[in-house]
């Protein structure tokens, strides 16, 4: 979705658009959601990726995912991370909850969903 946003992709490209991808090409800092992406930190993020850390002993992993409405099941991408996670020897657990998109927020939204699955998680782990 960022990839989209920043123009990078085909559509973007062809029509000549100066996108905010272009600008940071060009070193310039862009401004997102009021916030400024410099160039060296749109690097960054392009480079990272969420891998699962070489531990010994007991390896548990909880991914709560956030909806509008729960999902029948995870999305591609998110089978893609939860079976390499499972595939470096990790305890999986995966679930969806509904909350709202409160990255969008300006101000607080309860989740009480969110809530209640994250503590869950965090008392199973007391446990284990």
């Amino acid at each position: 979705a960022a990839s989209q946003w920043l123009g990078a992709g085909a559509s973007a490209s062809a029509s000549g658009a100066d996108t905010p991808a272009k600008r940071l090409e060009r070193g310039e800092p862009v401004e997102i959601a009021g916030y400024t992406l410099t160039p060296a930190l749109a690097r960054g993020l392009q480079q990272a990726r969420l891998v699962p850390p070489v531990a010994s002993g007991a390896r548990r992993l909880v991914w709560i995912d956030t909806a509008l409405q729960p999902a029948a099941a995870p999305s591609p991408a998110t089978e893609r991370q939860l079976d390499a996670w499972r595939a470096a020897g990790w305890s999986v657990q995966a679930r969806t909850v509904t909350a709202p998109a409160f990255w969008q927020q300006t101000g607080t939204d309860d989740a009480p969903d969110l809530i209640a699955a994250t503590v869950s998680a965090l008392s199973a782990g007391d446990a284990a």
